[in-house]
């Protein structure tokens, strides 16, 4: 019989097996960079992955420096594959910047690579462009953030989304998910992590990311209940008044299996009740007092419109990848004084017309708020998936 596969993300299985010989293993050192300073050092499995700051001033792209150690195992062929196996497209690397994201709520970059074989590798398409910041402090105003290695997140809003105490804390917790979700798990943190590097770049792009972080996971989500979805086609409509040309568009339509039954999409249905499951907790803008009392409360996203507002967004996606059809976004506030004295969740004006084309209230939310939403749900998924 043949031995069950490990599953469970890269860095897991690589410590494990450094644990139990070193010998033939390496070392590769990651010059990686980020907006926000990140005090303290990490110094996790005896040192087998440390991080820690290089610099201690932003360089000429407003960026800090960091140093991030691995210890690798040496190269084993002994395992055979299989359809379902485990495979993430950067590496362990790649998964512990993609956790490092999610955690610190902020973005790394991967400059330069330490290897034994390769003494120094540049990576040469590293660019940085430079984002428009005014619109998501929390990855910008960095230094009014206490990110630390070793303390984790101290006094800033985005530990209020997690129970977990310190970095080295959250990556003992992945040890207790269940291997067949670290497939999962490790996508929505690497959609997550590739949505906050569009932020002030591609803004489109921070809505699909963020939709596909979450769908990462509701996949497998509960059932829906539809009264289509199961049925028999052919017993269904085989009085129906249909020519061959319409019975076949039908049969596309409803997505008719081989065995003749009728598949609903369900991927939109997944993705609203994954939302609304695990956002009971989340800090919903608070309305400034002036608006409140204007009574335009719309201006905001409440746990009442959630539902219509992921409707929207869910939408949006779908048009843009599948009809080419731009995104209805909240315009950017562009006065910085302005910025200050305003924390809606849309831009105040619901509908318009711009040139022939009628605009109703098709209006996405901000993309800082969707983010937040997506993270603080991504990190309750994972604490309710772990094992006792």
């Amino acid at each position: 019989m043949a031995k069950k596969l490990d599953n469970r993300m890269g860095w897991i299985r690589n410590l494990e097996s450094l644990s139990e010989s070193e010998d033939g293993s390496s070392w590769h050192e990651y010059e990686i960079a980020s907006e926000c300073f990140i005090a303290g050092e990490l110094n996790y499995s005896r040192g087998k992955i440390y991080c820690k700051f290089l610099t201690l001033e932003k360089d000429k792209d407003g960026l800090y420096r960091y140093l991030l150690c691995m210890q690798y195992r040496a190269i084993s062929f002994k395992n055979n594959g299989e359809k379902k196996g485990y495979y993430f497209i950067d590496g362990p690397c790649g998964e512990i910047l993609a956790l490092f994201s999610i955690f610190f709520q902020c973005r790394f970059y991967l400059v330069s690579i330490y290897t034994p074989s390769v003494k120094i590798k540049k990576y040469e398409d590293f660019l940085y462009r430079k984002p428009y910041a005014l619109n998501h402090p929390e990855i910008f105003n960095a230094n009014d953030c206490n990110r630390n290695f070793a303390e984790g997140l101290n006094n800033f809003p985005a530990s209020c989304d997690t129970i977990f105490n310190s970095l080295s804390d959250f990556l003992d917790s992945i040890k207790k998910l269940s291997p067949e979700k670290h497939q999962s798990f490790i996508l929505a943190c690497w959609h997550y992590a590739r949505s906050l590097k569009e932020v002030g770049l591609d803004r489109e792009m921070v809505f699909i990311r963020l939709v596909s972080a979450i769908e990462a996971l509701s996949k497998d989500y509960d059932k829906i209940d539809d009264p289509l979805d199961g049925a028999a086609f052919d017993e269904l409509f085989k009085g129906a008044d249909l020519i061959d040309e319409q019975r076949d568009r039908l049969r596309e339509i409803l997505r008719v299996g081989k065995k003749g039954k009728i598949r609903i999409d369900k991927n939109s249905w997944r993705f609203r009740e994954f939302i609304k499951r695990y956002s009971n907790e989340f800090a919903y803008t608070q309305p400034a007092k002036e608006v409140a009392s204007h009574g335009i409360n719309r201006l905001y996203v409440t746990q009442e419109n959630l539902e219509e507002v992921l409707k929207l967004i869910y939408s949006a996606r779908s048009k843009y990848l599948h009809e080419g059809e731009p995104m209805h976004l909240s315009e950017l506030i562009v006065n910085e004084l302005a910025k200050k004295d305003i924390n809606w969740d849309f831009w105040c004006s619901v509908g318009g017309i711009i040139d022939n084309r009628s605009f109703g209230s098709t209006q996405l939310p901000y993309e800082c708020l969707f983010e937040r939403l997506v993270r603080h749900c991504l990190l309750k998924w994972f604490e309710n998936n772990l094992l006792s």
